[in-house]
């Protein structure tokens, strides 16, 4: 029986397609190893690193256009730009006062609490106002909002003389508060310009350079409760344009009144931690709350002390988890269950979305599960034996996968486990063949050993590959420092070399490699470069190749829910050898590039290069995968053999045409893969005449 272990628990890690430096382990001369790409090299089970900055912006700008979302910190209803100009416009058009003031009324959930003032001064300002036209109501509004700027300025006065008495001051000090005093005394707040601006800087000219930092401290304090608010209000109200799209003064006010309930999306954590996927780490709120909380490390931290930050939390993932079923919200149907599962994870306070008795988020799940299980009608996915247009790798369909998963998790010993392995050895990648290898010498040299000793083997196996990797990276280092152009692009490779031998080359092997601060060294050193061709040369190359092997090691180290699923560690990792060998539908001119669900726009790839391809350019696809011309060659011999071994249905005799043509105009001749169809024959045998 396979024994148990606890294993070391690690959540989840992603994954990328990179390039791989092969190694000749038959040649000693170091200078033979070439820069190369291994069409099979490219199976792992997890995330694509490299293209999540691309899924967070297609969130970012998915986010941006969305309508009618409640803030999750202050609960307003925030709006997109486009709505703002909506709003100008629709103000803009109101000529009546009593209107305007119901308009103000429908649309006041978009309007920032600290200014729904505006609303009772315009209906105030409407009862004693003997016009009716809404621009001589709002001249009235800006009066008053200037008589209160002016008493806020007389408060502050009053506040800045008593901590002037209160503190025994230098005398350049006392000679810089009366200064303050005078100039805030002679300022006219009915001069039209931006108060907030003047204030500051009469501010920072004076008391902003006191010697007792105590009192500056005290007194900007004082500045900040009484002057901001009045001279946010009062700014609403200045002549100068604040939008290319307000035409009128009125349109102006307007889009001043709507713009801090914009939508505005920040980070969760300013420094993300390296196992978060980077498009959860994004959350939408107006633009005063990402204003308010742009100086902390955690958003969520900024808002603690809300008494109803988890109701407008919870408000906020209802709002998302509609646009989703709406198919408003461009992005994966799970992505809002994964955003509040982060949230419940990093946050410091109890979120506890109930997640199990939401209505909604039950009709995400479903949804969710609808669109991973969406098929579309393309024959050749459901076929054995079709190699991956991208890597050559031979997949493997959904039915072979879950009978092989099913084998492994009834497998009781070593044996079992050897024999599933070796009868689908065809379905494992190059790159993992050495790990298949280590299984077959361990069991055989040691029957009784256990479960916990093969983890051990495995990572250890895997922590050496990554560290013999730095040390092949040195090397070429150092044989090639003493070229540089530049004198200070060689102190930079050295500064490499330094950094990789007193931080890296030891690692612990039972713990993923610390990617990140990897990644950071390169950024301090080698792209730091004059030198262009040789900072994007070693820039790629110590960046792709431990990227590759770090990717690697993620599979040794599953998330917790999925060792608990099958009570097996080592049945985790021998799936895993399997999982990115599933062939799927690929997108020549991808979906979220207005791709169409037509024919010609169909290909098989493996599992792996279709989740990292996401919505790349077939071109910029083909930067990365320079083998990718030879192998779809070799997948559009197995269709034509297919189609003529009559295999596939007639509808898909017209596949490598129109396929062929629209690959070798996406990649501007690059992949032109032939084909040669056998004629039609007729009932009696004879040959079918082509149509023209």
């Amino acid at each position: 029986m396979i024994q148990k272990i606890s294993p070391c628990y690690t959540k989840p890690l992603p994954k990328w397609q990179t390039y791989q430096f092969k190694n000749d382990n038959s040649s000693s001369n170091t200078e033979e190893k070439t820069a190369v790409v291994s069409k099979n090299d490219t199976q792992n089970s997890y995330f694509p690193l490299s293209f999540k900055s691309r899924e967070a912006y297609n969130i970012t700008r998915s986010l941006m256009q969305l309508d009618d979302i409640h803030c999750p910190f202050c609960g307003v209803k925030m709006h997109s730009l486009e709505k703002t100009k909506k709003l100008v416009k629709q103000a803009e058009s109101i000529q009546d006062k009593d209107e305007f003031i119901n308009w103000l009324e429908l649309n006041k959930e978009n309007i920032p609490k600290e200014y729904l003032k505006f609303i009772d001064s315009a209906k105030n300002n409407a009862i004693l106002s003997t016009t009716t036209d809404v621009n001589s109501l709002l001249l009235n509004m800006k009066d008053g909002a200037c008589v209160a700027s002016s008493k806020a300025i007389e408060k502050m006065k009053e506040k800045m003389l008593e901590i002037q008495k209160n503190n025994n001051l230098s005398d350049s000090d006392n000679v810089l508060i009366d200064e303050c005093y005078i100039r805030l005394n002679d300022y006219d707040v009915f001069s039209g310009t931006n108060i907030l601006y003047d204030l500051t800087l009469i501010l920072r000219e004076t008391i902003g350079i006191l010697e007792n930092t105590k009192v500056n401290g005290e007194i900007y304090a004082q500045a900040k409760e009484l002057l901001i608010p009045a001279s946010f209000y009062q700014n609403i109200f200045l002549p100068e344009p604040k939008s290319y799209f307000a035409k009128t003064y009125q349109g102006n006010v307007i889009s001043k009144l709507f713009e801090n309930t914009e939508n505005q999306v920040c980070k969760v954590l300013k420094t993300p931690q390296k196992d978060n996927d980077p498009k959860l780490n994004l959350i939408l709120c107006c633009k005063d709350c990402e204003q308010k909380a742009s100086e902390t490390n955690v958003v969520l931290r900024s808002f603690t002390k809300t008494d109803d930050l988890r109701k407008n939390i919870v408000k906020y993932i209802e709002d998302l988890s509609k646009q989703v079923l709406d198919n408003k919200l461009q992005a994966d149907s799970a992505y809002i269950i994964d955003f509040a599962n982060f949230l419940d994870r990093i946050s410091e306070i109890n979120i506890n979305i109930n997640k199990e008795k939401s209505k909604i988020i039950n009709a995400i799940r479903i949804k969710a599960f609808k669109d991973e299980h969406e098929k579309v009608t393309f024959e050749p996915v459901n076929r054995e034996g079709i190699p991956c247009a991208t890597c050559g790798q031979t997949t493997i369909t959904h039915e072979q996968r879950l009978k092989i998963f099913n084998e492994i998790a009834k497998a009781s010993t070593y044996s079992d486990l050897l024999n599933i392995i070796r009868k689908n050895r065809y379905f494992v990648s190059n790159r993992f063949q050495s790990a298949v290898r280590l299984f077959e010498k361990l069991v055989e040299e040691n029957p009784q050993i256990t479960e916990k000793q093969l983890i051990n083997e495995f990572k250890k196996q895997l922590a050496d590959e990554i560290k013999q990797q730095l040390q092949d990276n040195i090397t070429l280092a150092e044989m090639t420092k003493n070229r540089m152009s530049f004198p200070e692009d060689t102190v930079l490779l050295q500064k490499y070399i330094d950094g990789v031998k007193s931080k890296f080359l030891n690692f612990s092997e039972k713990s993923m490699f610390p990617y990140q601060e990897y990644t950071n060294l390169l950024k301090d050193s080698v792209y730091k470069m004059n030198d262009t061709h040789y900072k994007y040369y070693y820039g790629t190359m110590f960046k792709e190749t431990i990227r590759k092997k770090y990717n690697k090691q993620a599979n040794i180290f599953p998330n917790k829910e999925t060792i608990e699923k099958l009570n097996s560690y080592l049945k985790v990792y021998i799936q895993n050898l399997f999982k990115g060998t599933v062939a799927t539908v690929d997108h020549l001119i991808p979906k979220g590039k207005n791709g169409e669900n037509d024919l010609s726009n169909y290909v098989v790839m493996c599992r792996n290069c279709n989740t990292e391809k996401t919505d790349y350019p077939l071109l910029r696809w083909l930067d990365i995968h320079p083998e990718m011309p030879k192998n779809v060659q070799k997948y559009m011999n197995k269709i034509v053999s297919m189609i003529n071994n009559n295999e596939l249905g007639p509808e898909y005799r017209k596949y490598p045409k129109i396929f062929s043509k629209k690959i070798a105009q996406l990649s501007h001749g690059k992949v032109d893969p032939k084909y040669k169809l056998k004629p039609l024959k007729n009932d009696s045998g004879e040959i079918k005449p082509k149509k023209h």
